[in-house]
């Protein structure tokens, strides 16, 4: 259970944290458990379990190391892009995670034959197993969530693991001095991967057994793994965060104003024309990153609030060490699910309203389908003021457009009038892009917005008739609480994206 958890940490790193993902972990070490348990069973009918179980212990131990590299180097295999994107999901799981649960479901046959063979009472003996291995799973499980990952870090965990199954392999071996000298090797390879000289430090993150970068921060919390490192870009040096396999937010400390990506600037254009200037202007924002929107809105509108939804306090103490978030004024952070902030706001803050509501947390591999969906556009609606706007990042291929269309159909339901802008001032261009949606109330854009039309604007809008054309691509669906398949939406668009 604890490789299985890691599992989904370390795949999240490069594939997003998807219910594609967490599927083809389950079901793939479950399909090594059940295959390992029928060729354990046959083994220990032909060979005495005593014999060979060590050598199990030891095999188990070397496969689940194996797993760092493998998935590292899963991204230098050619030809995956040809699949769609589950499969890639799957393949990658299936090839670094498959073997180690393989083998260790090879150990319970013989463990269990042991057990029955000296026991007086065969069905206490048996149930006695079966308790046993549920215990170490339930233990394992709460152990990792709750404190291994954060305190090790998930590719350290994976070490620990087979760490120990080298030591249980020591204490059942044959020829325990091959599984002593492995067992020491994984020992020193945890600690000089952890505090060892930074050109074996280098070489262990080739291998995949830490991180990458020179790192400014680092750490892996209950959600994701964070890290903020410097990066030059022309005559700036940004601090960035990634969050897992996404680059979360660009940070120029010399101008904080500074925007990397295009997609910000459509937004903070849209945000500064749908807003009535004021000094008291009130924000509720969906996602920290590295409080981009939150540091801009409140020197633009001097006296400003805002309040940030961010479910990661790892995120917020990366803010606060590295990225001078402390220093601001004006922004106060819930560390709690956006969708259990919406409603904190309106039963413990007298129902709070805001001039703006700006979510910036769906991505392409991953997509927090329960910030999509017609029940909380109707909690964001009621959390506007009555000339309020609702603006929200959304990644989609224009050409398949079933989750840009399927967004609109579900903000009509809540909101009068819903606009969508193109980062490019041409307008939609095919491929894998970030788009800009205004939701609100009353019409708030009295500008002509279209391509060609205002010179200053760096985006486009979409025309009504194309957002209707999207709607019908998606067929017209609204996303809710019960249903909403935003990871199949998005397939068809990930598999043609060239990555």
């Amino acid at each position: 259970m604890a490789l299985e958890l890691v599992a989904g940490r370390l795949i999240a790193q490069y594939v997003g944290n998807s219910l594609y993902t967490w599927t083809s972990i389950i079901g793939v070490v479950l399909a090594g458990i059940t295959i390992g348990n029928s060729l354990g069973g046959k083994l220990a009918d032909r060979r005495a379990p005593a014999s060979y179980l060590g050598w199990l212990f030891l095999a188990a131990s070397f496969v689940c190391f194996l797993t760092l590299p493998i998935n590292q180097l899963m991204g230098l295999v050619p030809g995956t892009e040809r699949f769609s994107w589950p499969v890639r999901i799957f393949t990658r799981v299936f090839l670094a995670f498959f073997l180690p649960p393989l083998l260790l479901g090879m150990i319970s046959p013989g463990a269990t034959k042991i057990a029955v063979e000296r026991a007086k009472a065969l069905g206490a003996a048996i149930g006695s197993i079966y308790a046993w291995g549920a215990a170490g799973s339930i233990f394992g499980t709460f152990l990792t969530g709750f404190w291994l990952v954060e305190f090790f870090g998930s590719r350290s965990v994976v070490l620990l693991v087979a760490l120990a199954l080298a030591l249980g392999g020591l204490v059942l071996g044959p020829k325990r001095a091959l599984h002593g000298l492995w067992a020491a090797v994984l020992l020193a390879v945890l600690l000089l991967t952890r505090a060892g000289p930074s050109e074996l430090r280098g070489a262990a993150a080739a291998a995949g057994l830490r991180d990458g970068h020179a790192v400014l921060f680092t750490g892996d919390s209950a959600y994701q793994h964070v890290e903020v490192y410097e990066e030059p870009r022309g005559n700036r040096t940004l601090r960035v965060m990634k969050t897992d396999y996404l680059q979360q937010g660009w940070l120029d400390p010399a101008d904080p104003d500074y925007l990397d990506t295009n997609f910000e600037r459509v937004a903070r254009a849209v945000i500064e024309r749908c807003m009535r200037p004021k000094g008291a202007a009130s924000a509720f924002v969906i996602g920290g990153g590295t409080y981009t929107v939150p540091r801009w809105f409140v020197r633009r509108w001097p006296g400003a609030s805002v309040v940030v939804a961010e479910i990661d306090p790892l995120v917020v103490e990366a803010n606060l060490q590295v990225l001078g978030l402390g220093r601001i004024e004006g922004i106060r952070t819930l560390a709690m699910d956006a969708r259990n902030a919406v409603d904190d706001l309106a039963i413990r803050e007298n129902g709070a309203q805001f001039d703006l509501v700006y979510a910036d947390a769906y991505g392409a591999y991953s997509m927090p389908f329960h910030l999509a969906t017609l029940e909380f556009g109707g909690k964001v609606a009621a959390r506007l003021k009555p000339n309020g706007v609702y603006v929200l990042n959304v990644i989609d291929d224009v050409a398949h457009g079933r989750v840009l269309g399927s967004m609109v159909a579900t903000l009509r339901k809540d909101f009068r009038h819903v606009y969508v802008f193109a980062q490019h001032r041409e307008g939609a261009k095919p491929g894998l892009d970030n788009y800009v949606f205004v939701a609100t109330g009353e019409p708030v854009l009295t500008i002509d917005w279209r391509p060609g039309h205002h010179n200053d604007f760096p985006g486009a809008v979409l025309a009504s008739q194309d957002l209707d054309a999207l709607v019908e691509k998606a067929g017209g669906f609204v996303l809710t609480d019960d249903h909403a398949p935003l990871e199949q939406f998005i397939a068809p668009a990930l598999r043609r994206h060239k990555w």
